[in-house]
């Protein structure tokens, strides 16, 4: 009996002092412990399979680094660069200065992520390696510098679609608005589709007062899917790899949600964010899921959480606002709106949402001048636009709201019909039958166009209300 005791006994020592975090594990060298910040179950099951490969075999260096990468990979930047140090002082690989370089970038570190890159490409023949560069130079605080090595690298390697956006930023914040819309422009080219080259380029061209083309670059923004873009030899790329994917879930919920099931979208967004807690997409889709299935305490959550990681997050606070609103909390709406307005004010939709708001609380006149504000942003906004037609008219404003409900129905969004049914309403309201009859007949036409057939249906049955003549 006290031999089996001792038998416990000495393999609780063995748990609780042999590898104890800290100790001395490999020519000195103390492996760093696995933090405790809260991530997905997945990602840390991988995280300990990793660490426990690394006090196996804690001379392998490859073993070593795909520990030190992994906790790289989920933002724990000391214990990573612990190893990597550990590597610079016993192997010679280059990749080792190059994650090290990474780390003092993210921390803000601009000259000594310089000094790091360097090492890791001492023959300055690496194209990443000068992005990276370029970065840290600027981080440095020498964005002249950085965008002039930039230019170089645009120029020799014309192909380089992260160089190109590395430059149109740098160019933009430096006060050259033409410039850094040639380099998102060439960016587009090479990536079609991409969202932040979008985005740079609607802001190059409104700094320019180019409105229009700026407009333009918005909708495309809105609609575009290639979310971010990283060179294939980026290192970020290598250290990304590692995170446990929630991709795979993120499409299922997209599939979901443009079929409306509600349900399933919320389900598999779940366990997107069981797997990778910080993605502020999966958090931003949540709280709309949950606000339509008339989740509130849970839309709030995925809120205060997409805030824990980004404060400024548009689209979090966007998206909250819409959902307070459709579940009838106009405060908290009007405090998420406000917040989006801060976050991004060249955006027009919260100024939009705001006035829908003001507009079903009986405050018509400053409804309409949220829905001017964000006609100031974006002349074709159209939602804008027809709120405003709508408002207008309502106040007896008809020769004003015809004006902007015609506009409104210049497009070719599929609510054409509908709006063109309310502005008929507004012909009638003035006393003008013909001009209603005809904006009805219309309106109808483009119903059966777009198969809205009962919309078109309830047309045929207001041109049948209407007065003879």
């Amino acid at each position: 009996m006290r031999r089996q005791l001792w038998l416990v006994l000495s393999s609780c020592w063995l748990i609780l002092y042999g590898c104890s975090p800290g100790e001395p594990e490999s020519g000195g060298f103390a492996l760093p412990p696995l933090p405790q910040k809260e991530i997905g179950a997945a990602a840390r099951n991988l995280l300990e399979d990793a660490r426990a490969a690394a006090v196996a075999t804690p001379d392998d260096p490859d073993v070593l680094a795909a520990y030190a990468m992994r906790l790289q990979a989920y933002g724990y930047l000391e214990e990573a660069d612990t190893i990597y140090q550990h590597l610079r002082d016993t192997d010679s690989d280059p990749r080792w200065p190059r994650f090290h370089g990474l780390i003092l970038l993210d921390r803000g570190e601009g000259d000594a992520a310089m000094a790091a890159f360097r090492a890791a490409d001492t023959a300055g023949t690496e194209v990443v390696i000068q992005v990276y560069q370029a970065r840290a130079m600027a981080a440095g605080g020498d964005r002249d510098g950085a965008l002039a090595l930039l230019r170089r690298v645009t120029d020799e390697h014309p192909e380089r679609v992260d160089a190109l956006l590395e430059a149109g930023s740098l160019a933009m914040s430096s006060g050259e608005p033409a410039a850094s819309a040639d380099f998102y422009a060439r960016a587009l080219e090479l990536a079609p589709g991409l969202k932040p080259a979008h985005y740079g380029l609607a802001q190059a061209l409104r700094a320019q007062a180019l409105m229009d083309e700026a407009a333009a670059q918005m909708e495309a923004f809105e609609s575009a899917t290639l979310e971010s873009y990283t060179a294939a030899d980026d290192p970020r790329r290598e250290i990304g790899a590692l995170v446990v994917s929630d991709s795979r879930h993120v499409d299922r919920a997209k599939r979901a949600l443009a079929s409306g099931d509600y349900e399933r979208a919320r389900s598999e967004l779940e366990q997107a964010r069981a797997l990778n807690p910080d993605n502020l997409s999966t958090l931003t889709n949540l709280i709309a899921v949950y606000g339509r299935l008339r989740q509130p305490e849970q839309a709030e959550d995925a809120y205060r959480a997409a805030l824990a990681i980004n404060a400024e997050y548009y689209q979090a606070h966007f998206n909250y606002g819409v959902v307070m609103a459709y579940l009838g909390r106009p405060r908290d709406a009007e405090r998420a709106f406000r917040s989006a307005t801060g976050a991004d004010p060249s955006r027009p939709e919260p100024y939009v949402e705001y006035g829908r708001l003001l507009d079903a609380a009986g405050q018509g006149p400053l409804a309409a001048e949220q829905f001017r504000t964000a006609l100031d942003l974006n002349p074709d906004n159209v939602s804008a636009r027809f709120l405003l037609g709508r408002r207008l008219a309502l106040s007896g404003e008809y020769e004003q709201a015809i004006w902007h409900l015609e506009k409104a129905t210049a497009s070719e969004d599929p609510g054409v019909p509908a709006m063109l049914r309310v502005l008929a309403g507004v012909h009638g309201q003035a006393g003008d039958v013909a001009g209603a009859r005809q904006t009805l007949e219309t309106a109808r036409d483009r119903a059966q166009e777009l198969g809205q057939t009962e919309l078109a249906d309830q047309i045929e049955r207001d041109l049948a209300r209407l007065p003879a003549g």
